[in-house]
């Protein structure tokens, strides 16, 4: 059974060279394998002659707008979350913050998920239109 003895190990101080060189010696142990001599390696100039020959098409981004948010037809009975920001055109923590304040209707959860039902908000919408 072994016993403290209460003497403290003696700090020990290295100068940067000292650091850089345990530095690099630990990086040369821990370092990943290398390829077996003769393995054959992809130069990226390989890699490019490859792709040269291959035809893609131009890339073409269309700027999102709201109209083109893909919301679920009209005969779906519940919306998600993500449905209802997209069509009110806010962010989740807005939508949260208008429920908190008891603004918008038709807030439903099941199992766990909150839906909203899509009359009661679509009728909400009219009101607020109307109004």
């Amino acid at each position: 059974m072994s016993r403290k003895t209460g003497k403290k190990k003696k700090q020990v101080h290295y100068t940067p060279d000292q650091l850089k060189q345990a530095s690099r010696a630990y990086a040369a142990a821990h370092a990943s394998p290398r390829p077996v001599s003769g393995a054959s390696r992809e130069t990226l100039d390989d890699v490019n002659a490859f792709l040269s020959g291959v035809d893609t098409p131009p890339v073409v981004e269309e700027p999102v707008t709201p109209s083109s948010v893909d919301i679920p037809a009209g005969n779906t009975l519940l919306l998600t979350v993500a449905d209802l920001c997209a069509l009110l055109q806010v962010s989740r923590t807005t939508l949260f913050r208008m429920e908190k304040a008891g603004e918008v209707p038709g807030r439903l959860t099941l199992g766990g998920k909150v839906r909203y039902h899509r009359e009661t908000v679509e009728t909400w919408l009219r009101s607020l239109v109307k109004g």
